[in-house]
């Protein structure tokens, strides 16, 4: 007598063996797609270079995958952001991938750690490629701040002063004009709207940037870099009461060291427009003595 199990079994059989099929099949075809997709990847970012094409390679990158942003950052190290206007077709086009690239820009700048000792020329580009990875958050927008903030707190002290312009943004030149070394990119006055965006993610950080700002000022050396004055900047332009009043009370210290008069330029406008005084005034106190 035939067993009744046993059509079950070759039934089984049959089916496990069908789902293989369909399983290498289907990762037969997952592979040739990321294949052809990194193929199309490799030539879009080619065509950035060529001018009859940038424009069209860059719409069509920005409808691609994550592993199009991947690329894009790696391209940096190749197309590195240069010139008065300190432009990069990449960086254009990276800037323009919106949200989504927020994590994989991030992930980017921590991964490229400094090693200890490393050859002066290796450091210069390091530090280069880990600056215009913040621009790239930046100009990512106020989605981008939580992630800024990472990157100010992951150090070393020399990105903070990156990563809090990139926190201010259009804030920097809308209020303030543009300074007296900007290049004519920065006369395009951005909507306010992003201002008022950037204020409202900015609040849940700002006890953590405050604590940055003291960390600065204990390290602080003349005529260096000075984070702690974009800092200050952004607690007391969307700070309230004590945490403002300690944005102001840096601005005021930075606006009278002891420096060459060039390093009082920022702090006294960011002053002017605060409180309401005219820079005259502020100027007046902090000219040094006529001779």
């Amino acid at each position: 007598m035939a067993d009744p199990k046993e059509p079950m079994a070759r039934g089984c059989r049959h089916d496990s063996s069908t789902l293989c099929k369909l399983a290498f099949v289907l990762l037969v075809s997952v592979t040739l797609t990321r294949a052809q997709n990194s193929d199309r990847i490799r030539d879009l970012i080619g065509q950035l270079a060529n001018d009859d094409t940038a424009w069209s390679a860059s719409v069509g990158l920005q409808k691609l995958n994550d592993q199009a942003i991947e690329r894009l950052i790696a391209n940096l190290k190749i197309d590195p952001p240069v010139g008065e206007w300190h432009y990069s077709r990449t960086l254009a086009t990276l800037e323009k991938m919106g949200p989504r690239a927020i994590s994989l820009v991030t992930a980017a700048f921590l991964a490229d750690q400094h090693e200890p000792d490393e050859p002066r020329q290796r450091y210069e580009e390091r530090v280069r490629d880990k600056c215009v990875l913040i621009e790239v958050l930046g100009a990512l927008g106020p989605d981008a701040i939580p992630n800024l903030i990472r990157v100010a707190e992951a150090g070393p002290r020399l990105y903070h002063d990156y990563a809090f312009r990139a926190i201010l943004g259009p804030a920097q030149t809308l209020l303030l004009g543009p300074g007296p070394s900007s290049g004519p990119w920065q006369q395009i006055a951005p909507m306010t709207d992003e201002i008022r965006q950037r204020e409202k993610a900015v609040q849940p950080f700002l006890p953590r940037i405050c604590a940055l700002l003291r960390e600065d000022r204990k390290h602080g050396q003349p005529q260096g870099v000075r984070p702690e004055l974009p800092a200050a900047f952004i607690l007391a332009l969307w700070g309230s009461g004590e945490v403002k009043h300690a944005g102001i009370q840096v601005l005021r210290q930075l606006a009278s060291t002891d420096e060459p008069f060039c390093f009082h330029d920022e702090p006294i406008r960011i002053l002017a427009l605060l409180e309401g005084k005219s820079a005259a005034e502020l100027l007046k106190a902090n000219l040094p003595p006529s001779g």
